[in-house]
């Protein structure tokens, strides 16, 4: 187990500070019970009710008002809009005026309001209700300000001028899609982007404390509640049961039940969003898994525990924390209370408390400590460390035709990216600069085409926000010729000054370790070529491009084969001293380990998809040569040239045989960068991950074997997150991705796939029940688990949702999977999703 009292300690430091929160609120109430609708219906009011949490914020009353702003159209136009904030401080408006003041916390439906949609983007027009008409803080991804930070303001009909850029302000929202502002009046600006913080911290402070059905009615209630009466009639109440994928045979019997028995509505056709709330959670509970655990485990009759009958019956003998404390049950008690429905204010647990717990975050799979940001320092060798890499980042789509856009890179950073490439080509020469310009795409296709010092802004941009996060390396596939090699040193070092990291000649040559990323935090780095010798002068044509200095694609192919036959020719090295001056990691050709490893650390590999696989296949004593170079050295691995859609390849053989660079192209969303994502949510998605012992050579391996039972799920959205649609059917597909030796002792891809059956007509609480799976996983310090949630469809099944959680990871018993959605985030509808089962495991009998 890891940090298993950290963690306690944590979610109670939370619990606290979100109860804070609430109390200076005026949101804490007695525990009194709220009139109920039915009967059957026995529940308290939630401690926590977000809307009145939120609106306690402080903000400029302008925003209230609405600001005037200038938004960059997808024709790359400027257009007048107003931006205001909703009175529940829970959404954003863009309109072309003014929104009523009695309107700011609804829809204003006769005004033309901003929708997205994932095929025509960004538009304006209010007929469709499939369309996202607000901006909602949870779908708010990061923002920029101050920078040029997206392609559609690169290449705007009317050019940012230099004194403009300053007012730039760029939302990032539903996968970092952008929208872009210009705010000219200083106190506007200042307001509107000092609000989004505040907006988005207390927003994620209080959302692990929200009652679950309260959440997904808070995220859809601009698209239910169409009179804007704060009540559900029977039409609205079938259209929000379709919206949350949920088919009732009896719907409109039970809801008029629900209705005649109402207190809030002097109509007995409707009800209030309380009991909306109550109803969905009546539903809920029907033969749920979660409300049988406390059976089994405490006894029907018994109607609460303390923290020591909670610890001995539930944490140590089915949860298996061995190392929990009393002292830590009473901590996770107490914050259990912080969170949906509660029935006492004393030190006891109760059966309903209980229920939400299990679903909760709190009790997730991915055990959450592991998750936490890390309190020691990373102080070793760069070479100890998985880092978290992009391949070709610069990509929107496939390998020969997509749009290259700098927003590739801004995704790419905060999805946890330390890693960055840049294919640099010859641009074009600047006479009013009087600069040659290089610039960053595919080449010798039809990709577009973005400037080299672009790019750099965004990553200082980022460095500015966050200035001590663990180094960003860029790796520089450089075709350009000597004066465009000049402008990227020269701008390099202005861009960056101080934060670029340059290299002393002596921690170039062997013997000399790599510096851990402890000792470069907030410096960027810079992986490309150096000359063999640093006396080597360069003689070259002025102009003259170089087809391939350091190429990922080709680094062991043509390359480096016509860069070593260049030296053998007597021809001069064709790079600039002053790039390579700054340049610490040094491409080389790989030919076998045991000359590999006598290089300087400072010298690399790059090896593709495909020759990995050779490289293995050729000697059993391979697969640890490679994880005994890469204790000193570092290899990046990057996906296969034939991958021209940019689909990406499996990443674990990599991570095993010790590989820290291991490039994906971060703008596709497959298993791969599932399996990416999940294992660098570790150490608090820092970047740099530690490698295991076994992959330092310093173990062997463990075998073990799982059983994972899947019980029920909750809340599972349609795919992509969409509003409209069927209701879903969803099946779990389970699948182990490990590393296995074969018996003539090589090391290759292994992995095991089960399916549940399909649940019809029912995304919103699907039961299964003791649908058990058992796994061999023959390396659990790098094998990783994917759950996926697939709606079933007669053409072809959609992927709803999906988690991956590393072995080493894994918590054993009745555990909550947190749901993400295809850019691996866990906010607006994929908020309160989430799959229930129960994991076994133990030691494999070798």
């Amino acid at each position: 187990m890891i940090a298993t009292l950290n963690y306690y300690q944590h979610m109670a430091k939370e619990a606290k500070a979100a109860k804070a929160v609430i109390a200076a609120s005026g949101n804490i109430n007695s525990g009194k019970k709220e009139g109920s609708a039915s009967a059957k219906v026995n529940l308290v009011q939630p401690n926590v009710t977000l809307k009145n949490a939120m609106v306690s914020l402080v903000t400029d009353r302008q925003l209230h008002k609405g600001i005037a702003a200038m938004r960059i159209t997808s024709r790359g136009v400027w257009k007048q809009r107003v931006l205001t904030i909703s009175q529940d401080k829970l959404a954003f408006f863009v309109t072309h005026r003014e929104v009523p003041s009695n309107l700011s916390s609804t829809l204003a439906s006769s005004l033309s309001i901003p929708l997205w949609t994932p095929s025509k983007g960004l538009q304006w027009s209010n007929d469709n209700h499939r369309y996202i008409r607000h901006l909602d803080i949870a779908d708010i991804d990061a923002w920029q300000v101050g920078v040029i930070g997206t392609q559609i303001l690169e290449y705007a009909k009317h050019s940012i001028k230099e004194n403009q850029i300053s007012e730039l302000v760029t939302l990032f929202h539903h996968g970092f899609k952008p929208m872009c502002f210009r705010i000219p009046n200083t106190h506007h600006r200042n307001a509107f982007v000092n609000a989004l913080p505040l907006m988005k911290n207390r927003y994620n402070l209080l959302v692990s404390f929200i009652a679950r059905e309260q959440l997904l009615l808070r995220y859809i209630s601009y698209d239910i509640d169409v009179d804007e009466n704060g009540l559900i009639s029977s039409k609205e109440f079938a259209e929000l049961c379709k919206r949350i994928n949920l088919s009732l045979p009896n719907r409109n019997q039970l809801f008029s039940d629900f209705a005649k028995k109402s207190t809030s509505s002097k109509n007995p056709r409707e009800i209030s969003r309380t009991e909306t709330r109550q109803l969905l959670h009546s539903i809920s509970l029907r033969d749920m898994p979660a409300s049988e655990v406390w059976d089994h485990v405490f006894g029907k009759d018994t109607q609460s525990v303390g923290p020591g009958q909670l610890r001995e019956d539930f944490l140590l003998s089915v949860q298996k924390e061995k190392a929990t404390t009393l002292e830590d049950t009473e901590l996770l008690i107490q914050s259990i209370k912080t969170m949906g429905y509660t029935t006492d204010d004393d030190k006891r647990l109760y059966k309903q408390e209980f229920s939400e717990f299990l679903t909760s975050k709190f009790n997730d799979a991915y055990d959450p400590a592991a998750r936490l940001p890390l309190e020691s320092k990373l102080d070793q060798p760069l070479s100890h460390y998985w880092i978290n890499t992009s391949h070709n980042t610069y990509l929107t789509g496939d390998q020969i035709q997509s749009r290259s856009s700098v927003v590739a890179y801004v995704d790419a950073l905060f999805r946890g990216c330390k890693c960055l490439e840049l294919d640099c080509w010859d641009g074009y020469e600047d006479k009013k600069r009087k600069e040659f310009v290089p610039v960053v795409f595919h080449g010798h296709t039809m990709t577009s085409k973005i400037e080299f010092e672009s790019i750099l802004h965004v990553v200082a941009n980022y460095l500015k926000d966050n200035p001590t996060t663990y180094p960003i390396i860029l790796s520089l596939e450089n075709h350009c010729s000597i004066p465009y090699q000049r402008t990227m040193a020269l701008k390099l070092k202005k861009v960056f000054g101080r934060k670029l990291y340059i290299p002393k000649k002596q921690q170039l040559v062997a013997g000399h370790h790599l510096p851990s990323p402890e000792e470069l935090r907030g410096m960027v780095v810079i992986k490309g070529k150096r000359p063999p010798d640093e006396e080597d002068q360069v003689i070259i044509k002025e102009g003259e491009q170089v087809p391939h200095i350091e190429s990922a694609e080709s680094m062991d192919d043509n390359g480096i084969d016509e860069y070593d036959e260049a030296l053998k020719k007597g021809k001069k090295s064709k790079i600039d001293p002053e790039l390579a001056m700054l340049t610490l990691f040094h491409g080389c050709k790989y030919k076998d380990f045991s000359v590999s490893i006598q290089q300087p650390s400072s010298h690399m590999h790059s090896i593709g998809e495909s020759k990995i696989s050779k490289i293995l296949d050729k000697s059993p004593e391979n697969a640890k040569k490679w994880r005994e170079y890469n204790t000193q050295h570092l290899t990046r691995t990057y996906p296969a040239g034939s991958r021209i859609d940019s689909s990406n390849y499996n990443p674990v053989v990599a991570w095993a045989t010790g590989c820290q660079l291991v490039a994906l192209n971060f703008q596709t969303s497959d298993t791969p960068l599932f399996l990416n994502d999940a294992r660098f949510r570790q150490g608090g998605g820092m970047g740099y991950l530690l490698k295991p012992d076994s992959v330092l050579g310093r173990t062997h391996p463990t075998k073990i074997n799982i059983t994972v039972e899947i019980l029920s799920a909750l809340c599972i959205p349609k795919p992509k997150g969409l509003k409209a649609g069927e209701v879903v059917d969803p099946y779990i597909s389970v699948e182990l991705y490990d590393v296995a030796t074969s018996k003539d002792g090589k090391e290759g891809f292994s992995s095991q796939v089960y399916k549940t059956s399909t649940m019809d007509n029912n995304g919103f609480c699907p039961v299964w029940k003791k649908i058990c799976f058992n796994f061999n996983v023959a390396n659990a310090d790098v094998a990783m688990l994917l759950f996926k949630i697939v709606d079933d469809d007669y053409n072809l099944d959609d992927i709803i949702c999906s988690s991956a959680v590393p072995i080493s990871c894994l918590r054993k018993g009745y555990r909550s999977v947190q749901l993400y959605d295809d850019h691996g985030r866990t906010s607006g509808p994929f908020e309160c999703a989430t799959l229930f089962v129960k994991i076994e495991y133990h030691l494999h009998n070798c």
